[in-house]
């Protein structure tokens, strides 16, 4: 959609027109203006018509010249057209060089509309027209103000479909929302319009989201690639940084957080701030630091010795978020740990991915995900018939060590097979059996099991 149309006589362009188009641009205004708009090879008379009809208002230039052509006055008879269709204001009048005298002789219709004269300067006739097609004061045109200035083409104030953009308040149950808790709308007009603009940006995100799969599990450059991509969403994510690493912690990692690089470090040495040093005297009076934490879990990926936190902490915060912040898991469980094992992670660096795993076989949480009718969270069904499950439990409650059968291992195998699926990646499936088997995620469970059984 264009904001305005320019209707002229060519005799017109040198002087007057062209300078007012490239000021109007200037002002980011979307202009349909024969130089700007038309290529080599276009219908002129299709592309005048669709500049028409997709434009907000239409600038007419009215002179002498205007006067002696036929073109200019079929361009003037298409927006009367949509004058009356629309049933509001779409022309505005420029006079140049021309009297209300022989305005009123061509069409008293005209010459009643209010005009703008350009004997008053270039400068005058833009800020005048600034005033209609881009009026202030109104919320909804502040956010639309926002929204082309970055680069977004918003339709029309009076469309519906900013009402839905006011009352979604940017969380949905059933999918990954990355929501910005944007918070109530203020009662000023401009800060209103800011909150709203914001709202457009983070649907769509929200929507991007969803189409690329981003989540935890995706490479911090093509997380910050995309971030990019999308006109000033960067600006709300730093605004809402706790959300921001809520939902992409792998951007905590020193080195990993691109152009958030210098806000994370300051977040972080503010935390520290909020857990003093501990000591305690030991033998021959040394002393020694305490092993309490030292910063938050949900910053901890960046602290060496991950904050003095244990893994399965450390694990469950990257994959589900913390206790009273947003969730980010987008995967069932089990898919995380695949994800973990498989080559798709091997981005991550090696002592925070070992320390992931770790916190994945104490966690012990990925056996949920092999109770028969299971639901993942974002697939139809589960792929696994409980086999393995059930000889865990059997294993656990007789006492005897872990063997895994035949069928046991088909279940594992159609699990992982499913996850790899889930997860859009192609590893090799017999090398993640082995490193599960292996990991001792199966023997952990049952020690667990056992030791609630004593209880």
């Amino acid at each position: 959609m264009y904001d305005a149309f320019i209707s002229h006589a060519s005799e017109d362009k040198e002087k007057f027109v062209r300078p007012l188009a490239i000021k109007l641009k200037e002002k980011n205004l979307s202009i349909w203006y024969d130089e700007f708009s038309l290529k080599a090879g276009d219908s002129l008379r299709k592309s005048i018509d669709n500049g028409i009809k997709e434009s907000k208002f239409g600038i007419v230039i009215f002179s002498p010249s205007f006067f002696n052509k036929n073109w200019p006055e079929w361009e003037l008879n298409g927006l009367v057209q949509l004058n009356k269709k629309y049933k509001e204001r779409k022309i505005l009048p420029v006079w140049h060089n021309i009297t209300h005298d022989e305005i009123l002789e061509y069409s008293p219709s005209i010459a009643d509309l209010y005009s703008i004269k350009s004997q008053l300067g270039l400068e005058y006739v833009v800020e005048k027209l600034l005033e209609v097609i881009k009026p202030a004061g109104s919320s909804l045109q502040y956010a639309s103000n926002i929204l082309e200035d970055l680069g977004y083409v918003p339709p029309s104030i009076t469309d519906e479909w900013w009402l839905d953009i006011i009352e979604y308040d940017g969380s949905d149950s059933n999918v990954y929302d990355w929501a910005f808790n944007l918070g109530m709308l203020p009662n000023k007009p401009k800060k209103r319009g800011e909150i709203i603009a914001k709202k457009v940006i983070q649907r769509k995100w929200q929507q991007v989201v969803l189409e690329r799969n981003i989540s935890q599990t995706t490479n911090p450059e093509r997380l910050l690639d995309t971030i990019k991509s999308i006109p000033g969403l960067k600006e709300i994510l730093l605004e809402t940084l706790t959300y921001t690493i809520s939902y992409a912690p792998q951007l905590t990692i020193r080195g990993f957080g691109g152009f958030f690089e210098s806000e994370i470090e300051d977040f972080y040495q503010k935390n520290r701030k909020k857990y003093p040093r501990k000591v305690h005297k030991g033998k021959k009076d040394l002393t020694i630091e305490s092993l309490s934490p030292s910063c938050d879990e949900l910053i901890a990926l960046r602290d060496p010795n991950f904050g003095n936190h244990k893994p399965r902490s450390i694990t469950c915060n990257y994959v589900q978020g913390g206790l009273f912040g947003p969730s980010p898991k987008v995967y069932d469980h089990f898919e995380y740990l695949v994800w973990f094992l498989s080559n798709d992670s091997l981005w991550l660096p090696e002592k925070i991915r070992d320390f992931l795993i770790e916190g994945f076989r104490d966690w012990n949480v990925w056996t949920w995900d092999f109770i028969p009718n299971h639901h993942p969270q974002n697939i139809k069904e589960s792929k696994s018939t409980g086999l393995l499950l059930h000889q865990i439990f059997q294993t656990a409650e007789d006492g005897s060590s872990f063997t895994i059968s035949r069928s046991s291992l088909e279940d594992l195998r159609e699990r992982i097979s499913w996850s790899l699926q889930i997860l859009e990646i192609h590893d090799d499936i017999n090398g993640l059996i082995d490193k599960f088997i292996s990991g001792g995620f199966i023997e952990s469970f049952i020690k667990e099991m056992r030791k609630r059984k004593r209880k």
